[in-house]
């Protein structure tokens, strides 16, 4: 005979829970039997039994008998299969005549998953130079880059070669930093290569995005234009979201920015002063005063000489250099020097008289901070009184 265990197990086939097919097993051995008798003889918790028997009557197998206190009977269980299989049966048909119906409510989507990229994140100048160069070097349609006023320093001494050979690919390569003094000698350099643009802040990190595809955001630490030495932090990654959004960035510096080759660090920023000066007849010796002392702390910065002949040499060749104009050593005791074609000022007296301002105030900040000695600077003769020069007597305290 099939044994306790073995009907246990096929009631479980059929659907059951442990607890409800030991329930109805028990029921069996009844005819009619009340809740308090199944505890013992199904070996199920007194708590389960009424929550078990509406269970097994929704089933169909069970009947409850309405009575004080309830009474349950077991139903055949043959009779349970034939009703079941009566139900499957119609179910089946109802689900073969409507297979295409119901299939359309649970068709496959074609949304694809998005795409996550893949990161890498670098850490000391070296390492970051060379993941930057294989970016470079991946290239095919567009490089953009975003940096700081020494990024160019930068460029020159590690990726310039890399930006000459894109350009014979036919990849157009774009950059916007700061343009000033100081880089403008690497600045021209990369110019002959690539579109510069010029922007008036500098960004909080260097960032390339290349072809739409990957991009790097870098950390220099600390930002300067040594190629080598650094503790810079970089990620590198290709994930779609970050790369177009650091696209968007890149655009936005690179139209904000002035195009380089209609930017001179120095005399169109001046020339554009003057402009408003000459239109408007507003008087800013006060705001130029401010900004001869700015761009004399700059030109300093880029000076070496320390005594007075030295000194004098290296500022012609500057201004020189720079197309600020010619400066000539007209005395020496009393120290007496002339600029001609100093920004063109000439053309106009108006600009040229406010202009002196500001040479003034640039020239006073160069001499006592190379030769730490306190300095005066007169005006002796201007393009505003009709000359064609700028004569300056420049008065040196020791």
């Amino acid at each position: 005979m099939i044994t306790y265990f073995e009907r246990l197990k096929k009631l479980e086939e059929f659907g059951l829970t442990e607890y409800q097919a030991r329930v109805y097993l028990a029921l069996l051995e009844f005819d009619v039997a009340t809740a308090s008798q199944i505890p013992s003889a199904s070996k199920v918790p007194r708590t389960k039994i009424y929550g078990i028997m509406r269970q097994l009557h929704d089933k169909g197998m069970v009947q409850i008998i309405p009575e004080t206190p309830l009474k349950y009977r077991a139903v055949p269980f043959g009779q349970f299969l034939k009703k079941n299989i009566k139900d499957m049966r119609e179910k089946a048909d109802e689900l073969e005549t409507n297979i295409e119906d119901i299939s359309k409510d649970f068709t496959l989507g074609h949304k694809k998953p998005e795409k996550q990229g893949k990161f890498e994140v670098l850490y000391g100048r070296r390492n970051v130079r060379d993941r930057l160069a294989k970016l470079y070097s991946s290239a095919k349609k567009e490089i953009l880059s975003i940096g700081t006023s020494n990024s160019p320093a930068r460029i020159v001494n590690t990726t310039l070669w890399y930006i000459e050979d894109k350009k014979k690919e036919g990849v157009a390569v774009r950059y916007a930093f700061p343009v000033n003094l100081g880089n403008k000698e690497k600045v021209e350099k990369i110019a002959k290569y690539a579109e510069i643009r010029h922007i008036d802040r500098n960004p909080p990190m260097h960032f390339v995005v290349v072809d739409m595809k990957e991009c790097m955001l870098i950390h220099r630490v600390p930002d300067d234009p040594d190629p080598v030495r650094g503790e810079d932090v970089a990620i590198w990654t290709d994930d779609e979201a970050i790369v177009n959004a650091m696209d968007e960035i890149a655009h936005s510096f690179l139209n904000g920015g002035i195009g380089y080759s209609s930017f001179n660090a120095l005399g169109p920023i001046m020339g554009t002063i003057g402009t408003w000066v000459e239109s408007i007849g507003i008087n800013l010796d006060d705001v130029l005063k401010t900004l001869g002392k700015d761009i004399g702390e700059q030109i300093s910065g880029l000076l070496k000489s320390t005594n007075k002949t030295a000194l004098l040499k290296e500022i012609k060749e500057f201004w020189k250099k720079n197309n600020l104009g010619e400066i000539r050593v007209e005395q020496r005791k009393p120290l007496i020097i002339t600029m001609e074609n100093y920004m063109n000022c000439r053309e106009s007296p108006q600009i040229a008289k406010s202009l002196c301002t500001f040479v003034k105030s640039s020239m006073e900040i160069i001499v006592k901070s190379r030769l730490n000695a306190e300095c005066n600077v007169k005006k002796m003769s201007c393009p505003d009184q009709g000359r064609t020069f700028c004569r300056l007597e420049i008065d040196i305290k020791k």
